[in-house]
């Protein structure tokens, strides 16, 4: 179930806000290759997000705030925030720096699950490979940073035509 709200406040901030929630219940059979520590499992995922468009120096430029915040049964509260400034240079030029926190939570298989890949005949016998899950597996983040500058020269002015 979600729920979302998009408006305006005052001449300049286009805000909009929503919050989630998604449930779901797991069962996975183990067998001989592949086993799960909790092969049942139930969970939810709560989600609120809210971003705030500021129209800057005349519609020219744009400062976008936001934040995205999650809450999940692996690993707790996530914080997920952003930043964009956009200026537009001209009909042909624009400008935009970017910040923002993204985050990858660990899947259930991350965290529950063997697997048996392949046994395979050493000088010693045979050896088993095998790929295990840790319950203490955290989310992974990555923190973007990006600046550019896009230019067409061409964008007023279609080929072929005369001024």
């Amino acid at each position: 179930a979600s729920l979302e709200h998009h408006g305006h406040f005052g001449p300049s901030h286009d805000v909009v806000w929503g919050l989630g929630v998604r449930q779901w219940n797991s069962y996975f059979q183990n067998n001989a290759r592949v086993q799960f520590s909790e092969p049942r499992w139930a969970s939810a995922l709560y989600t609120g997000f809210m971003q705030d468009e500021i129209a800057l120096l005349h519609t020219r430029a744009a400062l976008t705030l936001g934040s995205k915040i999650e809450h999940n049964g692996m690993t707790g509260w996530e914080l997920q925030p952003s930043a964009r400034l956009l200026y537009h240079a001209g009909d042909e030029a624009s400008i935009w720096a970017a910040w923002s926190r993204a985050v990858r939570t660990p899947s259930l298989a991350d965290r529950t699950a063997s697997a048996n890949l392949l046994v395979t005949p050493t000088p010693y016998g045979p050896a088993l490979l095998q790929v295990l899950g840790s319950p203490d597996l955290r989310s992974a983040s990555v923190v973007a940073r990006g600046i550019s500058i896009r230019f067409s020269p061409l964008a007023t002015h279609a080929l072929g035509t005369p001024d």
